[in-house]
């Protein structure tokens, strides 16, 4: 099956180096990470039926609403640049590129807002499928509450944190692609 983005996509804020030189690598972290992404978003049944028919007109208007194919190119930019990380894999095993008149900074802080701008994108095709069940009958909405607070016991827990470390007194939990994230990594 052909996909959503491509190398080209990665633009503006998602901007990749050397795209024309990376081509091949940036095709292969889209080829496993956008239909991941669209199992998440879409949820288990609707994948499955777009997946069964991608050129249906309901699927053409889904991808033609605003910023979802930039969710998915936020969504592979984060993992593009995590996998990344510091080193790179040469022949003679890992290693740092050296750069002339140049210093080494981390690409963490574009990582975070890239994420946190998908994670707003996601959150609105939400509220489209959820807007538009009868066209969409097989998704599953996400549910947002717009302020609250859990308690576990002992203290209280803000939900928009990463939750996956946190289990049991009932609080709920988010799918990964919609928490935000912060530079400090919780």
């Amino acid at each position: 099956m052909p996909t959503i983005i491509s190398p080209a996509d990665f633009v503006v804020d998602n901007q990749l180096p050397n795209v024309s030189l990376q081509g091949n690598d940036i095709q292969a972290y889209i080829d496993q990470y956008e239909p991941e992404f669209l199992a998440q978003l879409m949820g288990t049944d609707l994948y499955a039926a777009y997946v069964a028919t991608p050129a249906d007109a309901r699927f053409v208007t889904l991808i033609a609403t605003p910023n979802f194919k930039t969710a998915i190119v936020c969504y592979v930019y984060w993992h593009y640049q995590y996998a990344q990380g510091v080193s790179i894999t040469m022949n003679t095993g890992q290693g740092q590129q050296k750069k002339q008149n140049a210093i080494t900074v981390s690409p963490y802080p574009k990582m975070v807002y890239s994420w946190n701008q998908m994670v707003k994108y996601n959150k609105a095709t939400n509220k489209y499928l959820k807007d538009n069940a009868d066209t969409y009958p097989e998704y599953t909405a996400v549910c947002f509450p717009d302020w609250w607070f859990c308690f576990d016991g002992i203290q209280w827990y803000y939900p928009d944190f990463n939750w996956s470390w946190y289990y049991g007194f009932g609080c709920y939990q988010l799918p990964e692609i919609y928490r935000i994230k912060n530079s400090l990594g919780i």
